[in-house]
This record gives structure tokens, sequence and C-alpha cells, in this order.
């Protein structure tokens, strides 16, 4: 310390008064001028410090250079603090700590020198507390602390803990290695650990300790064969260089040289050396190309070989050789074709990431967004009308034929997107939720509905993973409508009409459940064991009814091996109660036999023709009985008539679980659905009924009782909801209602005082209350939009849309007819197709009407002006097939009586045309009016529409006569 008083002496001669001592966080927070400090060192404890700085100092001086024009204590010479490696700093042998205090004028000089002085050290910046000041008063404590012996027991016995775990010897191994390596860099640390090791190895002890030690590591197999192999490397290595000395020497002689060119010419003629020899080259680039150097140089000399036109067109020829013989080989173009695939894709996907994080970007402009929308508009309407209305045409040409890989459903290319970048990102818990089924264009979809759910990983509620599904159908379930009625457990009474031009069904009134006794209409089935034989069968509600409800041929053979399928498969048929005769099913089962036998036998000499017409393959669907009959028997004039249902009480659909598995066992096949309970996800019931009708499997939608069936249940469903609402609404303070309330006329008039006795229909469509609220609906567009601007009719011409009948034969037939096919179906073959399956009818109809609008009528081209808002009513009449009444509102569109006639008119003739064009005989044909049975009512021989009507040159407004 006598140092620091002579130094603050002299400070005192020059005028300078003592600071205040300052810590680093003092000198952080202070940022005023700071004439001294003092940096404390702790220099004694270890070598490694020592040696670190030795090395990073070697024998030059640090240097600190402070200038301060503006400081009155150091005006304008230069303090010089001068470390080498001869002052106390690096002295190990001095173990007691110095401090060397150094005079700064500013915080920003001490910040400069202590950054200068780690750099010279080799110390992070970010790692500062490897070194930091210390105090001597922490020293001494420290030294203090390790003179007791408990202590310096106890820090050994940590030490020895940890080194016994492997990883941290391992690290602390490392730790020293490196340390040794770069303490050697320097010439005098190297001179005194070779002294030192010359003076250990002087000792004998050392020296027998050391033998043994490696006397007993020689007895160890695995040390020995290291040793071993590291002698055979450094022998080979002394062999090589002398090879490569001595050949230098002789190659140095030219014959010798030309000598062992010739040789090598001789050996390359050898394919397999050549291949060698190619290997070993290219191993050898390899190794040099990982030196920078070595590959410049061989790029510098490729560009300037380059620049021969010989040398080039040598090397095109080469990769071309090349390529073409890697190319030979399958696997290799598989390879390649693969890498080419991953290329793209990975291409594909960092473009698809730029441009979504450009494009989000851009999109912050209103422009940009405005412009990206009239893009995609283009794109969907066309440049044209005529390309808007091909558009139009490709939208709706393959209908609903996209399979859900997930759900199995039918969709229309809308609802459906490629599963194939899906499954990529799903997780391995939902695979099971991906079917694998491939439908339009061999591609596997999925639908946005499944797609959502899958996306936050929920099993799709419509999934088969959720038990959504049929059970399979057996070839004995096969059966005509009647065939299935004489099986039933429960009969669906209901009054179906076939409706004129078209043949298709409607229901009118309710659908009555009625439980029957199958017993005995299997008793009264003649016992004919012929396959083809079929008997004429009447249903009635009661016998003593003239009226047949129901009259078919059925195939009593049919029937009973049915029920026999399903008393063996299905526990509701189980519990029914029906006993068949053994004897018919042995008797059945003999003649399966011996047919199946008889086929085998003859099957290698049949030529596999058949003189069958086709038509007369489904005799039993028809009112013809084609099987011989004698003239005798009592049924040639009646046949058979049942009436299961007399005398039976009806029971209500809901409190009937089982009626409808019951009522159709063709399709559920005598089992029911799944329990909710069964089920990963709940499901409704008209979530059902929409798979069932969209579902592949088409046998809901081709059976017309079964839907009207559906339709009935979700009916009184939503009325018996309204019901139970409406009564909870009346203030009856918890009186209950019997039936003898209802049939009072004041209780009725207290329940329906709010209407709520009519208005529980509102949601039944069709109903009085729903019409009604549509309608108030139309009224509010009148008043705010103004009278409609067109009236149009559209309707469905279901037998002249080839896309149409195309989708039917593909989804009930499973074929796809071509358009000379449909050109030479009659029109008896084209409504059967309508007809089997009014469901996807229905479905393709709506979803063409709506591309309809939003394709061509909203679109820019304003076919008919810019259309502001319409409103339609879609209808069932007479043909069965839907149409719609539409009412269209356009922009700035003129009001009649409001605007000029003139105006009126122009309007009119720009977007209506009344010329007939030979090109387009088939839509002319549409457009033009044929008399039909309600044109002239009443006897009237005049068309009451008033066609035809007088041709005339311009478009006139003709007004009505004022009746006087």
């Amino acid at each position: 310390m006598p140092r620091r008083k002579n130094w603050r002496a002299a400070e005192a001669k020059r005028g300078v008064k003592n600071p205040k001592k300052k810590t680093l966080t003092d000198l952080t927070g202070d940022t005023g001028p700071i004439n001294s400090t003092r940096i404390d060192l702790d220099m004694g404890d270890t070598d490694t410090l020592n040696n670190s700085i030795s090395n990073n100092m070697g024998d030059t001086d640090l240097h600190t250079n402070i200038n301060n024009s503006n400081s009155n204590n150091m005006g304008d010479t230069d303090l010089h603090t001068n470390i080498n490696n001869k002052c106390t700093l690096n002295n190990p042998l001095d173990s007691s700590g110095k401090s060397i205090l150094i005079g700064f004028a500013d915080l920003h000089d001490l910040l400069s020198y202590l950054y200068a002085f780690y750099t010279s050290l080799q110390i992070d910046l970010d790692s500062q507390y490897e070194i930091l000041p210390r105090g001597q008063r922490e020293l001494a404590a420290k030294r203090e602390v390790r003179k007791d012996e408990n202590y310096r027991r106890a820090e050994a016995e940590s030490k020895k803990s940890q080194r016994d775990n492997s990883d941290l010897r391992q690290i602390e191994r490392q730790r020293e290695l490196v340390a040794k390596r770069e303490a050697r860099k320097n010439e005098d640390f190297n001179k005194r650990e070779l002294a030192a090791k010359r003076e250990v190895e002087k000792n004998t002890n050392y020296r027998k300790t050391e033998a043994d030690r490696k006397k007993s590591q020689r007895e160890n197999s695995d040390v020995r064969q290291i040793e071993r192999q590291r002698e055979l490397a450094a022998k080979r290595e002394i062999e090589r260089q002398r090879e490569l000395a001595a050949k230098r020497e002789v190659r140095k002689d030219e014959n010798y040289r030309r000598a062992e060119a010739e040789s090598k010419k001789s050996k390359r003629d050898n394919s397999d050396l050549r291949q060698i020899e190619r290997q070993r080259e290219l191993v050898a680039k390899r190794e040099a190309r990982k030196n920078d150097v070595f590959k410049r140089n061989e790029t510098e000399k490729k560009k300037i070989a380059r620049q021969d036109e010989d040398y080039r067109k040598h090397e095109s020829e080469r990769d071309f050789h090349r390529k073409q013989e890697y190319r030979s080989h399958p696997e290799n173009l598989e390879n390649e074709r693969l890498k080419k695939q991953s290329s793209r894709q990975n291409k594909l996907d960092i473009d698809r990431c730029y441009d979504k994080t450009v494009k989000s970007t851009k999109r912050k402009n209103i422009d940009f967004t405005d412009h990206e929308k009239n893009l995609k508009k283009k794109r969907v309407q066309g440049i044209t009308l005529d390309a808007c209305i091909r558009n139009f045409k490709t939208k709706i040409n393959h209908g609903p034929t996209y399979i859900c890989t997930s759900c199995e459903q039918t969709w229309f290319c809308d609802s459906v997107v490629n599963s194939k970048t899906v499954k990529m990102t799903t997780p391995a818990n939902m695979s099971h939720c991906f079917s694998n089924f491939k439908s339009v264009l061999d591609i596997e979809w999925i639908c946005h509905t499944c797609l959502n759910a899958i996306k936050k990983q929920r099993i799709p509620r419509f999934s088969i993973a959720n038990k959504m599904g049929f059970p399979p159908k057996p070839k004995e379930l096969n059966l005509y409508p009647l065939e299935e009625r004489l099986l039933s457990l429960r009969i669906p009474f209901m009054q179906i009409r076939q409706l004129p031009r078209g043949g298709q069904l409607s229901v009118k009134g309710n659908v009555v459940n009625v439980p029957v006794e199958v017993q005995p209409t299997i008793n009264s089935l003649p016992h004919t064991l012929e396959k083809s034989g079929t008997i004429s069968v009447k249903l009635k509600k009661k016998l003593e009814f003239k009226k047949c409800d129901f009259s078919e041929n059925v195939r009593p053979f049919a029937v009973i091996c049915a029920l026999h399928y399903l008393m063996r498969t299905s526990d509701l048929y189980k519990s029914s109660g029906i006993e068949i005769n053994e004897d018919w099913i042995t008797e059945i089962a003999k003649i399966n036999e011996e047919e199946t036998h008889e086929n085998e036998k003859n099957n290698d000499d049949s030529d596999h023709f058949s003189e069958v017409d086709e038509n007369e393959t489904h005799v039993g669907n028809t009112d013809t009985l084609l099987d011989h009959i004698p003239d005798d028997n009592p049924l040639c004039d009646t046949g058979l008539t049942f009436a299961p249902g007399e005398g039976q009480r009806p029971i209500s659909l809901y409190s009937d679980p089982d009626a409808e598995y019951l009522s159709f066992p063709t399709i559920f096949c005598g089992q029911r659905r799944p329990d909710n309970k069964d089920r990963s996800v709940s499901v409704h019931y008209t979530d059902i009924v929409k798979w069932e009708l969209r579902s592949m499997d088409r046998r809901v939608a081709q059976s017309v009782p079964n839907i009207f069936f559906k339709l009935k249940k979700i009916q009184l469903k939503n009325i018996s909801d309204k019901v139970n609402l409406a009564l909870r609404r009346c203030q009856s303070e918890g009186k209950k209602w019997t039936a003898k309330d209802v049939l009072n006329p004041n209780t009725v008039n207290d329940l329906v005082r709010l209407d709520e006795g009519y208005y529980i229909f509102r949601s039944l469509r069709n109903s009085p209350v729903y019409l009604e609220k549509r309608k108030k609906d139309l009224f509010a567009m009148i008043r705010q939009l103004g009278l409609p601007t067109w009236f149009g009719s559209l309707s469905s011409a279901d037998t002249n849309w080839k896309d149409l009948l195309r989708i039917l034969g593909k989804l009930n037939d499973g074929k796809e007819y071509t358009d000379n096919e449909l050109e030479e179906m009659d029109w008896h073959q084209k409504s059967k197709l309508v007809q089997k399956d009014p469901v996807t009818c229905s479905r393709y109809f709506d979803y063409r009407v709506q591309q309809f609008i939003n394709l061509v009528l909203k679109s820019d081209h304003d076919p008919i002006g810019k259309l502001t808002d319409f409103f339609y009513r879609v209808e069932f009449q007479q043909r069965g097939s839907p149409h719609i009444h539409i009412l269209i509102w356009i922009e700035n569109a003129p009001v009649y009586e409001s605007d000029s006639n003139e105006d009126v008119v122009a309007f009119i003739d720009k977007y209506v045309s009344c010329s007939l064009l030979e090109n387009d005989t088939s839509l002319v044909n549409l457009q033009v009016h044929k008399h039909s049975k309600t044109c002239r009512k009443k006897g009237h021989p005049i068309c009451r529409f008033g066609f035809p009507l007088p041709p005339m040159k311009a478009t006139v407004i003709l007004r009505a006569f004022e009746r006087k």
C-alpha cells in the first residue's frame, strides 16, 4: 500500500483532490468526471490465468492511451500503463495479489480501458464473470477458511464425488487438454514443462510407477490393439513417405516416366481397373475439395478450359453418355423421378410460403386487394359471356360424384379438396379417419366438414370412424317391394301416388306405423321349391275391402330365404317368435347344393351364351304371371290376398324406436344403428338422415317409402318440440293438460290466445304459416327495393340433361354412359333413371340453379343487367321434378309508369330477343308454347293464355282497356 500513498501525494502536489472510491455499479450510474479508480485482481490462485496472459501478450506491452483535451489533470500528455511479462501481474510466484491504480477522466475512458484489457486477454465480454474484481478482504477470508482441515476434507470429497461421474470427468479432461494446448503455444511454458518432466523422471519411484502403469495397460487386449494399430499406422506413414521420396527421385528420369505412362495406358484398357482408379480419384478429389484454396483453383481452371469450344463439346458428350448409362437402370430412373418430385415440391412450398408472406403484406393495401378480387372473379366468370357459360357447364359436369374418403358421402366439386396435403399434416392418431377411397380423376378427396374437424384433431361426426355406415347387404335380401313388405314386422302405411309424365312418386297424407304378425303370412305362402316360381299377391288394409293397396308378383322361395337369413343374424327377428319349418330349410339347402354341383359340373362345357331376354329377368316385379299354372288351380283367378295390419293398433313413430329397422329390412338388414353412447361424437337423427341420403351406398336414396318415412318422422319431431314450447309459454301454473281439456273449446281458446296453435308450424315447409312468413319477407323487399324488374321460371329438364343422366348411371348402375348411349335411350329409360334416384335429381337441380345465379346472372357480364337482389320459390308439381319461380331486381332499371315508355322499351330490347335462330333449335323448342289440357278449361276452345300471339315488328307496351 505505500505505492498508493506515494501516488496520492504526487497527485496532491499537482492539485488534484482525493476522489471518493467508486465500485463498478457506481461507475455505471455516474456520468461525471472520474479521476481515479482501482482494479483488484486475484493473480495468485491459479497458473492458468498467468499463462494465458503471458501467451496473449508475449514480450509486448499493453498500452492504454487516454487523450482528453478538456481535462485539467492530464493536459496534452498521454498516460501509458505498461504491463509486460516481467511485472508482478504476470508473475506466477507472487500469489499475494496486487492492485493497479489508474486515473481516468470520465466513465467512457474507463470502459474503453476495460474493453481493451479484456480483449487482450481473449475474454468474451459476455463471460466477464470468469475474472471478476475481488477485494483483498475476500481473498484473505478464503485463505482463512481453507486452513480448516474439515473444510479442506469436505472440498476434496466434493471434487471426488464429481469426478466419479464419467461425463464430468470427460468434460474436465477436455478442458485440461484445451488449456494445455493453448499454454504450449508459449515457448517459455514449453521449456518450463519440459524441465519439470525431466526433474520428475529423475525420481526412481515415479519411473517405477509409470512402468507398472504401462504394463497393466498392455495386459488389456483393447489397449494392445489400439497401440498396435497406432504403431502400424506410423510405420505405414514412414514407408509411404520413403516410397514417395524414392519415386520422386526415379521419376526424374524421362525414360522411366515414359515406361510408366505406357504401363498405365495398358492397364486402363481393363474396365475393372479403370473403375477402381476412377473411384480412387473421386475419393481423393473429394478430400482435396474440402480445402477452399484447392476448390477455388479448380474452378478457375475449369473456367479457362471451358473457353475452348472443343472442350465444351467433349464435356457435353461425356455428360450425355454418362446420363444415358445412368438412366438405363430402372432403379436409377425411379430415384431420379423421386428426387425431381421432391425438388419440385420443395420449390412449390418455398414459393407458396414466399407468396403468402408477400401477399399478406400487399393485401394491407386496398387497391391490391381489389385487384386480386377482380382477377379471381375474371378467372371464375370468364372474360366473355361465352366463356362464362363454358365455365358454368364445366362446373356442373361431374355433379355429386366426388366421394369423401372420411365419410364416404357424395359431394359436388366445391365441397371437397384433395386429401394428399391434408394427410401430410395429419397426426398419426387421426389416420384411421381416412379410408383411402378414390373417386373422380382417381384422387382421394375429403369434404370440408370432415376437414375442419380433422384440423381440430376431432373425429368428424359423419366419418366412418364414428360408426356411420350400413350393414353389409347379402344377396338373400335383394327383394322387390312387396316381398319386403311380407317380411316386415312393421308396415308404414302411406298413400304413394305415381305422378303423370315421368312416373315419379309422391305421398299424400300421413304415415301410419302398424305392427304386424309375419307368421300367418309365411304359413300362407305355397311351399314351392322353385327359385323362379312366382305368385300373385295383393296387400289390403282389410280383407273385406275391394280396393287393393299393393299388388305384385312375389317369389316365395326368395321370401323364405330372406326370412331364414334374418332369423339367423338379427336380434330383432329372433325375439319376434317367428317359427320356420325346418324341413323347408333342409330341402332348400339340398337344392342349393345340387344346383351348385350342377353348375360346377357344366362349367367347362358352357359357352356362356344365354337366350333369355334381359327384360324377362325381372318377371317377379310385373303384374303378369309367366309361370305355367294349371287351369284347375284356384290361384289362377284371384291369387293370394293379405291384410297383415288388420286389427292391429298403430304405434307412434317416436314411441317405437325400432320402427324404421323393422319396416325396411332390405336397408338395415334387421340391425340397429349404433347408439350415440358407442360413437366418439354424438349424431342427431337429422344428421343421420342426411348421411344416409348422401351416402355412396344408394340403398336409402333409391327407396322412396323410406324417404317419406324419414320426412314424416322429422316433421313430427319438430312439431312436437314446438308444441311443448307453446305449452310452456302458456301460464298454466303447473297444470297438466289432458285430452279432455283439449277437446274443451274454452280450454283450446286459452291455449291458442297467442296463436301458438298456428305458429307451431312456422318451421314446417309449405305450411300456411311458413308461406305467410315468406310472403311478408317478399313484401318487405318490394317496399325497400321497389317492384321487381324480371320474372322468370326455371324448370328441371332432367330427361334432357345428359350430365344428370350420366351421373345417375354412375351412382346407381355403376356404369358411365356415353353420349351415343344416352341419345339412343328412349324417354321411358331416361324416366326410369330419374325415378330411381330422386335425391340426386333434386340436389343436382339445386346446385345447377345456385351456380347459374352466382356464375351467370351475378357476373360482371350482366346478361340481364346488374343484379341487386332476387327472391324465388321452389315447387314440386305435376311431374314431381322441381321448378322455380324467381323475381329479380336490376340496378338502375326503368320503372313502368315512372319512366317513359321509350326507356322501358329500350331496356327490354337490350336483353330480350324474339328471333328464331336455326342453330339453337333445341332451345327454341323449349320457348315455344304447346297447348295442354289446362289451356282449354271448362270446354273453351281458345287458349286461356292467349296463344298464339300475333307477331309484331317492334316491342310495344300494351295497356289494358279501361272498363266503364
